[in-house]
């Protein structure tokens, strides 16, 4: 019987550092859950490619949305920026890479969606970000280029 309710309570307490740290800003302790384990989760529950794809290009633009709420309420200093320009770069890395794969396995549908969240989160971040693109617009020109080229690589294979 203790067992049992030691084996709830844990999964009880697990659920809800789960959920509390799904709004985890960068920097605060819950960030690390949020990204470690339920961003890993989402990926595990992927059933291929190109839903893990489609996770991966979702998780992409809450980076910048999470970049767009911090700058509301913080000033970013150097090292924060630095660091928020990394795991964005590292996201956007992981969820091109899928996308390549999910291409050559000829389900250009599916990249596309994926694609698709990325160009709208980054476009977005583009045009309505007042402070946040000062030091991430030249990485997120860069990022649409790499997207729109792959497009029109793909297409002509077509």
């Amino acid at each position: 019987m203790k067992t049992l309710l030691f084996i709830t309570t844990a999964f009880f307490a697990t659920a809800t550092l789960a959920y509390a740290a799904q709004s985890a800003y960068p920097g605060e302790a819950l960030y690390i859950v949020k990204v470690g384990v339920n961003e890993n989760v989402d990926s595990i529950v992927a059933l291929d490619t190109a839903a893990e794809a489609e996770v991966q290009a979702e998780i992409f633009a809450e980076r910048l949305e999470e970049i767009d709420r911090i700058t509301d309420d913080v000033q970013i200093d150097s090292k924060m920026a630095d660091a928020m320009q990394k795991e964005v770069g590292r996201q956007f890395a992981l969820a091109f890479e899928l996308i390549q794969e999910v291409e050559d396995e000829n389900d250009s549908a599916e990249a596309a969606v994926a694609r698709a969240i990325m160009q709208s989160a980054i476009d977005y971040h583009m045009q309505n970000s007042h402070i946040a693109t000062d030091y991430l617009t030249d990485d997120l020109m860069v990022y649409s280029k790499i997207l729109t080229e792959s497009l029109i690589a793909n297409a002509a294979k077509a």
